[in-house]
């Protein structure tokens, strides 16, 4: 499988596809991605989701469809991605450490989204891959939330993480980067991240029409209908 960038001609934008082996857009995954990418996600997210989404090829090896899947295929995919990866053919390396818990938690989060999504089409049956939880105070919404009116639910297959604090840059820091650059444009996206915060990925999605810069306003596209 391979994730690919394509262009939307009547947009200017671009997106991502899953292919197979053929290099034929895999439907299901298609589908859940042009679902995001109709919400407005931004083409960073939406790559992610592909290729965690590429990781669910396990089932190929494992000689399931995609529309049979049981809990017990999902505890077995987290066991396949916490273990050691396989080195290149090519380079001969030895085989790198395993994954960490927040990265399996990423693309398990990415998959099991997808079958919710699936779920709610009526393409497959529910499965039991999550369990109410007061989301009062929550202040995190999933991608889906806008379905589930107000309910929150929590997976049920997700992997204890570590919680680290990262580290940060003060101020003096912050100006001593800034004075190092050459550009304009690197000038332009440090001072953007320290000032608002945002995620490199929502910065780099920007476009000219989400700044209005006689308002001093700029729109996220992530979270404009969220």
């Amino acid at each position: 499988m391979k994730v690919q960038r394509v262009v939307i001609p009547d947009r200017g934008d671009f997106t991502w596809l899953l292919l197979d082996d053929e290099f034929l857009p895999v439907k299901p995954v298609g589908s859940f991605l042009a679902y995001l990418d109709n919400l407005e996600r931004s083409p960073h997210t939406i790559r992610a989701y592909a290729q965690h989404l590429k990781q669910w090829e396990y089932l190929r090896d494992a000689q399931v469809e995609w529309t049979a899947v049981e809990l017990s295929h999902l505890s077995e995919f987290v066991a396949r991605l916490r273990r050691p990866l396989e080195a290149s053919a090519a380079t001969e390396a030895a085989p790198s450490a395993r994954r960490s818990e927040t990265t399996v938690n990423a693309m398990l989060a990415a998959v099991t989204s997808f079958y919710e999504f699936q779920v709610r089409l009526g393409e497959v049956r529910g499965l039991p891959l999550f369990r109410p939880m007061n989301g009062r105070y929550r202040p995190y919404k999933g991608i889906l939330h806008h379905i589930n009116r107000g309910q929150v639910s929590v997976n049920v297959l997700k992997l204890r993480a570590l919680k680290h604090t990262p580290p940060t840059l003060t101020a003096e820091q912050v100006q001593q980067l800034i004075a190092a650059c050459d550009r304009r444009r690197d000038r332009l996206l440090l001072c953007l991240l320290y000032e608002t915060g945002i995620r490199i990925g929502q910065a780099l999605g920007l476009r000219h029409a989400d700044i209005r810069s006689y308002d001093q306003e700029i729109r996220n596209r992530e979270s404009k209908r969220q």
